[in-house]
């Protein structure tokens, strides 16, 4: 009884640490050949580490990360953030946050300079 016991507080303590992390995403595409700019707009609901992640995206859906990079956020903020990276080509992107506690992408563009 009392191993029960244990694993179902061991299994509740997983899923509930689990559930506080969140992961959005947005779809973007470039239309020529360049050097780009990303811009995000995030909203943290706790001091956080978020990490952002830009995957090209081929004619079958498949998804290869082409730049990753972390950015701390502070509590109940809402920041906007314009980082380079670098020249893309042409096509479909996913633009992915990963934040450690609960947060918002709020929008993302890339942006040819």
């Amino acid at each position: 009884m009392k191993k029960s016991l244990l694993i179902l507080f061991i299994v509740f303590f997983a899923m509930s640490s689990s559930v506080s992390a969140n992961v959005e995403t947005s779809n973007v595409s470039v239309s020529t050949y360049g050097h780009y700019h990303l811009h995000v707009d995030l909203w943290s609901y706790a001091n956080d580490s978020v990490s952002i992640v830009i995957y090209s995206k081929n004619a079958s859906n498949q998804l290869t990360e082409v730049y990753r990079t972390y950015i701390n956020l502070n509590q109940n903020t809402y920041s906007f953030h314009q980082l380079s990276v670098g020249y893309l080509n042409p096509g479909n992107y996913v633009v992915e946050a990963n934040f450690n506690a609960l947060g918002v992408l709020d929008f993302a563009s890339l942006q040819q300079y």
